[in-house]
């Protein structure tokens, strides 16, 4: 289980899409990782850090977002259990920070 907290999650993936979303150069390498649901995950994010909207525990919005999460940390090899406070802190702890931003 990560010891980053949900809210975190919440945050740090609703800053990827802020950073990505209106660069589509650059979110074009994102896209095949997020293709699907992470499309959709992404944007939810934002709205739900953003106080637009809610989610429920044990929806299906807090696993999907759990997963996005996870698929993240693959992406960047961060260890998916660490204590993240921020998509920087992500990024700077990567084998692949000066590749990422």
């Amino acid at each position: 289980m990560s010891k980053t907290a949900f809210s975190k999650k919440v945050e740090i993936l609703s800053d990827l899409w802020i950073l990505y979303r209106g660069d589509s150069e650059a979110w074009s390498s994102w896209l095949p990782y997020f293709d699907g649901i992470g499309a959709v995950t992404l944007p939810l994010c934002y709205a739900v850090h953003n106080g637009i909207a809610e989610i429920i525990e044990d929806s299906l919005g807090k696993i999907e977002i759990e997963y996005t999460f996870a698929i993240l940390c693959d992406m960047i090899q961060s260890d998916r259990i660490g204590d993240y406070s921020s998509l920087d802190q992500m990024f700077s702890q990567s084998p692949f920070a000066d590749n990422v931003k």
